[in-house]
């Protein structure tokens, strides 16, 4: 009987075998450094928040979690294709505050807040990569607040203005 010759089809072909890890791992890595980012920066109240709401959440989650168990009114304004949520005054709040929603993603959020209020205090304009807050103060001594995200194409000319007037 003549000697079987060696079957081949159980072994890695020798190009593919020291890449094939790469494939997996590197996206693996990447997909595991997202993940433990996005909960570090999660762990508080980011930049680009108020009182729980954050730019990119849903009108449904800016209702379930803006100043969370604090009483009051919510209506809806639609302009095309733009919907903005207004929260009536509440008893931390004493007025109306907006929520201005881009394809269905928080994109602004618009404050008239007493000088008392925590997110009153700070610089006139803080800058992130993904939004900007603009805060000025009127005669009264009332604080307007903006949070805008900086890629929306509704809000690029009102961020571009707040950038330009920056110190």
């Amino acid at each position: 009987m003549s000697p079987r010759p060696p079957d081949d089809r159980n072994e890695p072909e020798k190009g593919w075998s020291w890449w094939y890890p790469l494939i997996v791992l590197v996206p693996a890595m990447l997909a595991l450094f997202a993940l433990i980012s996005s909960m570090l920066q999660g762990s508080g109240e980011t930049a680009a928040s108020l009182r729980g709401a954050r730019l990119g959440m849903t009108a449904d989650q800016v209702r379930q979690r803006f100043d969370e168990g604090a009483q009051a009114s919510w209506r809806t304004e639609i302009v095309g294709p733009d919907m903005t949520l207004i929260r009536g005054p509440s008893a931390s709040l004493d007025r109306e505050t907006r929520f201005e929603f881009h394809n269905g993603m928080l994109v602004a959020i618009r404050a008239d807040l007493p000088p008392s209020a925590d997110e009153a205090r700070g610089d006139a304009v803080e800058i992130s990569p993904a939004a900007v807050i603009a805060r000025t103060n009127d005669e009264r001594g009332r604080v307007h607040l903006r949070v805008l995200a900086r890629d929306c194409p509704t809000h690029a000319e009102e961020v571009s203005r707040v950038l330009s007037d920056a110190p």
